[in-house]
Parts: structure tokens; sequence; C-alpha cells
């Protein structure tokens, strides 16, 4: 037999993840508990799973990658005889926590230093083009809550204008074209 009930479920947003918890207070011949999530409510994928402790218990899932605006979240659970079970759906709206950069020094000679200020963890592209748009260089970066630097060598770069461009995961193509820093070259 597979006997299995939810007392709590609940999801939170905590500096752009998403913590969801859970107990139950009665589990009888279960197998696991899939995590899933949506962006509509009926349709959901898997994101994790955690085995049955099989006597009641606490349990935490870390989402860290949320899709921003509205998520949803359910429990699938799964008894050792196949049998299957699904918890309440729960819901949040993920806030755009942006990530704010500058550049300096501005006009550069040799090492163009960013600094980053992010409100929450996520990934991030910095790309420099030069004036003409061709891509000089580009940076895929996974960023923490806070701040941070990177440092590029623009030594061996001509004397001219370049474009930085910061690009965030999540954000729609209008979004990121105005994360745009001129950075001008000196020999």
């Amino acid at each position: 037999d597979f006997e299995v009930n939810l007392s709590s479920f609940s999801a939170i947003e905590e500096n752009g993840l998403v913590i969801l918890n859970w107990e139950s207070d009665l589990e009888v011949g279960g197998d696991e508990y899939v995590v899933e999530r949506g962006i509509d409510g009926s349709l959901f994928e898997e994101i994790g799973t955690l085995a049955f402790q099989n006597m009641g218990g606490t349990y935490q899932f870390q989402d860290d990658s949320p899709p921003i605006g509205e998520v949803f979240y359910r429990i699938k659970m799964i008894g050792q005889n196949d049998s299957i079970e699904y918890s309440e759906i729960e819901s949040l709206v993920i806030e755009v926590h942006e990530v704010t950069f500058q550049a300096y020094p501005n006009p550069v000679i040799d090492i163009l230093t960013i600094n980053l200020q992010s409100e929450s963890s996520r990934r991030i592209y910095l790309i420099i083009f030069d004036s003409l748009g061709r891509k000089m260089w580009s940076k895929e970066l996974d960023i923490n809550v806070g701040s941070q630097q990177v440092q590029v060598d623009m030594s061996g770069n001509q004397a001219q204008l370049y474009h930085l461009r910061l690009v965030e995961q999540g954000l729609t193509t209008s979004e990121n074209s105005k994360k745009n820093v001129r950075v001008q070259k000196m020999d």
C-alpha cells in the first residue's frame, strides 16, 4: 500500500532562488518525491527528486534558476507500487533583480575594471564590441548577491570607441539593450 499525507507545502523566493519546504505526517510505501515546476499552472517539468523517509518528516528543495515572472510548483509523490499522488500547486512571482555595472578607468589604456552589483545570484554575459560591431571579448559569469569585479586587458586593442554590453539571462532583448556603456581606448 502507498499512503502519504502532506501537512504543509510552501514556496518562498529568497535572493533570486526559490526554497520549497514540505512536511509529511504520514508516509507508507513511498519511493520518491518529484519536484515539478511550470510557468502556466498546467504543464510541469521535473526539476529534482528526493527519496521518501517513510516515517514522515520535513523536506527542502532549492530551485537555483527559477524563470522570471509567475512560476508554479507542485510535488509529485510516487509510491513503491508506482502509484502517483500530487500536492496542491504553489505559485509565486519572481521579480527581475537587476545587475548594475560601471567600467573604469574610462578612457582606458590597459586594464579595464568592470564593477558588477547584483541583488540576486544569476548568469550574465559581458561582451565588448568594437566600433564596427565586431565582438572583441566576451565572458560568461555566474554572479552572486553583492559586488564582483572583472578585469579586461585592453592593452592589445586599437585606440577607438568600444561598447561594453551586459546581457542577463531571463531578461528580454529590449531590457538587455539598455545595459550598454561606451569605453574609449587610448594609446
